[in-house]
């Protein structure tokens, strides 16, 4: 997967939190497969340490768990475990209104109508 840069998103964030975010941004959008819900009028983006390092194959565990827990802390995604199964531990991210706004601001994707 090819990730662009969004220089503008990367000044305000940093560069790690930005191609985080590009990425989750764009699999909550749809341009790639990945597992999402709409739960509370929000759509959410099931995603492991793990399954971010398949899709950032450049980044360590550790260090997604800790953009991700960043991007959590600046208020731009939340997370909550939605599954039913109590062993499944993933943690589903939705962006928060500031996050959208952010994103959007920065014009990171063109499509809108993904977070109604």
């Amino acid at each position: 997967m090819i990730q662009p840069l969004n220089v503008e998103l990367a000044s305000r964030i940093g560069i790690r939190s930005a191609l985080v975010a590009q990425c989750l941004w764009d699999l909550c959008a749809g341009h790639c497969p990945a597992e999402t819900s709409v739960f509370d009028g929000r759509r959410w983006l099931r995603m492991g340490q793990r399954s971010l390092t398949n899709v950032m194959p450049y980044l360590t565990r550790h260090t997604a768990r800790f953009e991700l827990e960043r991007l959590v802390a600046l208020g731009i995604i939340r997370s909550r475990q939605l599954s039913d199964d109590r062993f499944d531990h993933t943690n589903w991210y939705s962006f928060t209104e500031y996050g959208c706004d952010l994103m959007l601001s920065v014009e990171c994707c063109e499509d809108t109508d993904i977070w109604e």
